[in-house]
């Protein structure tokens, strides 16, 4: 009996030993199974997609109508603070701030786009956002962030991600000036880091991406299920341990 328990124990170190070896850099992530990801460093949820708009657009059946959609769900206008480009701080969308090409879309493009994602509860979640930095550097985004820390420069479990050589829109607007803060990843700012750059982006570009955060995770699916076969699990390990 002793030499038994002495095997078990060597053979539950063991385990474990290839389980921490096979952890990879971004093991925090956690994929919910639903089109996100959760960071629970950072308390946000991300959409799992890179380019979901892009994705949405190609898999409808007529991509322009999808657009007509996202402008339809925004009331055909986005507000903003007043500038140069909308003084009012009422911005008419068109289906020029859209991309279904490419999955570029204008600064007023992506906010409508987030907002189509809360009006269909994407993901079962209504308080999608562009992310927000909170410094000039990629240090301060979310998306930099992301990518350095958490991802240690990989795409992780994330797809259509633009890592290398592609712009993100953040939510941040520039004062009144008509612009607002982009990720620019094709851009030297930082030593080591040669592929980030905030920076302040005329609202109108329309060759960025939209990459978009809520800070609530997603809803677990099967999560009763979850924890019906971890209740049943701690039973099987009860009933073996009166027969012994």
């Amino acid at each position: 009996m002793q030499n038994l328990k002495i095997l078990n124990s060597l053979a539950i170190i063991a385990w474990g030993g290839l389980l921490t070896a096979a952890v990879p850099a971004f093991a925090s992530l956690t994929n919910e199974g639903n089109g996100t990801v959760y960071d629970p460093q950072t308390g946000l949820t991300w959409t799992q997609d890179a380019n979901l708009f892009y994705t949405q657009a190609n898999n409808a059946a007529d991509p322009a109508n999808f657009v007509q959609q996202i402008i339809n769900a925004n009331g055909g206008v986005v507000h903003d603070t007043p500038n140069t480009n909308d003084p009012t701080g009422t911005y008419t969308l068109t289906s020029a701030d859209f991309d279904t090409t490419t999955g570029d879309v204008t600064w007023w493009g992506a906010q409508a786009w987030v907002g189509y994602l809360n009006s269909i509860t994407y993901a079962g979640i209504n308080n999608w956002e562009l992310p927000v930095n909170a410094g000039v550097t990629e240090s301060g985004s979310p998306i930099g962030v992301l990518y350095y820390n958490e991802l240690n420069q990989t795409t992780g479990p994330f797809t259509n991600t633009q890592f290398t050589y592609g712009d993100y829109w953040l939510g941040n607007e520039v004062a009144a000036s008509g612009y607002a803060n982009a990720l620019d990843f094709d851009t030297y700012t930082l030593p080591g880091r040669p592929d980030d750059d905030s920076q302040g982006m005329p609202k109108n570009s329309n060759y960025l991406l939209a990459w978009t955060v809520a800070p609530t995770p997603a809803p677990l699916p099967g999560a009763g299920g979850m924890l019906a076969a971890g209740l049943a699990g701690i039973g099987v390990v009860g009933r073996r341990r009166l027969k012994a």
